[in-house]
C-alpha cells in the first residue's frame, strides 16, 4: 500500500514539475508560428468533431438519444479563434515595434 502512495506521489511531483514549466517561446516569430500552429489543431478537432458520426445511449426507459458533442465542436472552435486573435495581436506588434525603430532611426 505505501508503495502505491509513493508511485502516485512520485507521480504528481513529475507532473507538476513538467506541467508548470513555461514552454511558450521568447521571440515574436515564434510565439506566432505558436499561436497559428495551436489554431489549426483546435480547428482540425472542430473538424473532426463534426465530422465524426453521433454516437447514442440508452435513457433509463430505453428510448436511444443521439448526442452530437455540439457543445466540444463549439469550444475547439472558441479556442482556434482565441489562438488567431492571438497571433495577429503579435503580428501588429511586431509590426508597430519595427516601425517604431525605423521612425527611430531617422
Amino acid at each position: 500500500m505505501t508503495l502505491i502512495k509513493k508511485e502516485i506521489a512520485w507521480g504528481f511531483i513529475l507532473f507538476f514539475l513538467t506541467g508548470c514549466s513555461s514552454k511558450m517561446p521568447k521571440s515574436t516569430e515564434q510565439k506566432i508560428k505558436n499561436y497559428e500552429s495551436r489554431a489549426r489543431t483546435y480547428q482540425t478537432l472542430s473538424d473532426m468533431q463534426r465530422l465524426s458520426p453521433p454516437y447514442s445511449t440508452f435513457s433509463h426507459k430505453g428510448i436511444r438519444s443521439h448526442l452530437q458533442n455540439e457543445h466540444l465542436r463549439v469550444a475547439y472552435l472558441k479556442e482556434a479563434r482565441r489562438y488567431r486573435q492571438l497571433a495577429n495581436q503579435e503580428r501588429k506588434q511586431l509590426v508597430s515595434d519595427s516601425n517604431e525603430s525605423v521612425q527611430t532611426a531617422n
